[in-house]
């Protein structure tokens, strides 16, 4: 094999020939090249042959607004209602008795009597207690019950609501119904004209 034909791999020439060659006119000889000096940009070095751009770099847009909430219309939540009895002839009780559910003891078992004596029960009549809706409309509880009768004790009717006023143990017709007030029912239990007279009321309603 002749030296002409010897073939260097690409990888030993490189090591070789670690700088360019550059043929001098004048001395015509072979020189290593002169290094070339970098641009320096910023103090930054930079190859001469990468450009460096003068444009300034683009204002980010400004954050799009955060979105405001709609304002909701909140609804007047319908009332729990809490009553004694079934209602089976839309007969409506109403007392006002702070800290109790509806009676003490003792006047409900008075009621009871009473109602007894009607021949009615309290299946046959709802009790409710004002003092847990005094801010619902009398309107929005005739109207929930269905009330034909309704008896306030201790309750004056323009107290409750009602655009008239009566004379206790008075039957009082308004609005297709038939109303009737009195003291309340633990001050009846131990009197007994008071008791009379609610009596001559519940007769005339109830036909007795």
């Amino acid at each position: 094999m002749s030296l002409n034909n010897i073939q260097l791999p690409s990888a030993l020439i490189t090591d070789l020939y670690a700088q360019s060659l550059i043929m001098d006119k004048d001395a015509k000889i072979m020189q290593p090249a002169q290094a070339i000096e970098p641009v320096t940009t910023n103090n930054i070095a930079q190859p001469e042959n990468i450009l460096v751009s003068t444009t300034p770099a683009p204002t980010p847009a400004p954050a799009a607004a955060a979105a405001k909430p709609i304002p909701v219309a909140t609804a007047t939540a319908a009332p729990e209602w809490k009553s004694l009895g079934q209602n089976a002839k839309n007969i409506l009780i109403l007392v006002n008795n702070p800290g109790i559910t509806f009676l003490p003891d003792d006047e409900l078992a008075f009621l009871t009597q009473m109602l007894q004596a009607c021949k009615l029960s309290l299946a046959d009549i709802a009790l409710l207690n004002l003092q847990q809706y005094q801010q619902t409309a009398y309107t929005d509880i005739l109207q929930q019950f269905g009330s034909k009768t309704v008896f306030l004790f201790g309750v004056e009717p323009t107290q409750w609501g009602l655009p008239i006023n009566f004379p206790a143990f008075q039957i009082q017709q308004f609005d297709s119904r038939k109303f009737l007030h009195s003291p309340g029912l633990g001050e009846m239990m131990g009197d007994k004209l008071l008791k009379t007279k609610l009596w001559a009321g519940l007769k005339t309603i109830f036909g007795l």
